[in-house]
């Protein structure tokens, strides 16, 4: 133990515990991405660091023989999160690797959608009905992934404006067949569409359109396309 007053610990807390919060800051900036391995591990040790003093505090403050209550501290919180710590693990290990970036359209099990955050315990995935789920990142290292992208298929999004003088409902017909007739579409997913308001009071409709394309690598095309199609459908609607 490097530290042998109790003041002195909680000093090194408050820089472990600052410096820990700027190398999770710095890894969820795309500029430092190939780095992000490592911040993350400089983030592991900061979080180390200030658990050890933090124990090292509380048990020196008790008793004299803060050792073996230095120990059992550690000990205890190791124990009660046992899972947080194997997806902690999961969560460097694909860090590591590299195998996912946010973006890919994958399959975890049952649950279907695109990688919208990597985290260091969880990774957020938003599934095809939008709802946006919190994955154990354990899960990705022990259950069965599919990449859609290698499978041919890329999920694709765009926000397209509702004309005021358009039924909801027939937009969203019109949104999800264009969605569904463009040559790029991907035949093995069908297309969502979700409506969404400025103003929940009433205000301008926007339809937000999930898809598939059949390959990444026209995944703008894809966007371009349904767009088009369906501004046509409602300048005919007019």
């Amino acid at each position: 133990m490097i530290t042998t007053t109790p003041l002195l610990a909680l000093l090194i807390i408050g820089l472990t515990v600052a410096m820990g919060w700027g190398f999770y800051r710095l890894s969820t900036i795309d500029l430092f991405e190939r780095l992000r391995p490592y911040l993350l591990l400089g983030l592991i040790g900061s979080w180390g660091v200030a658990v050890a003093e933090a124990a090292f505090a509380v048990a020196y403050a008790i008793t004299p023989h803060w050792v073996p209550l230095w120990l059992f501290v550690l000990g205890v919180i190791a124990l009660t999160n046992l899972e947080w710590l194997r997806n902690l693990m999961a969560g460097l290990q694909l860090a590591f690797e590299g195998q996912f970036d946010t973006g890919d359209s994958v399959r975890i099990g049952e649950l279907e959608g695109e990688i919208i955050g990597l985290g260091l315990r969880a990774t957020r995935v938003r599934g095809v009905d939008g709802q946006v789920h919190e994955v154990p990142n354990q899960r990705l290292t022990t259950d069965e992934v599919t990449d859609l992208a290698g499978e041919g298929d890329c999920a694709c999004e765009l926000t397209v404006t509702v004309p005021d003088h358009m039924p909801t409902e027939r937009a969203r017909r019109m949104a999800r067949q264009a969605a569904a007739l463009t040559p790029l579409a991907s035949p093995r997913h069908s297309p969502e569409v979700f409506t969404q308001t400025d103003d929940p009071a009433g205000g301008t409709i926007h339809l937000r359109i999930r898809g598939y394309a059949f390959d990444p690598t026209y995944q703008e095309h894809y966007r371009s396309d349904v767009t088009a199609r369906l501004l046509q459908a409602f300048e005919r609607e007019r």
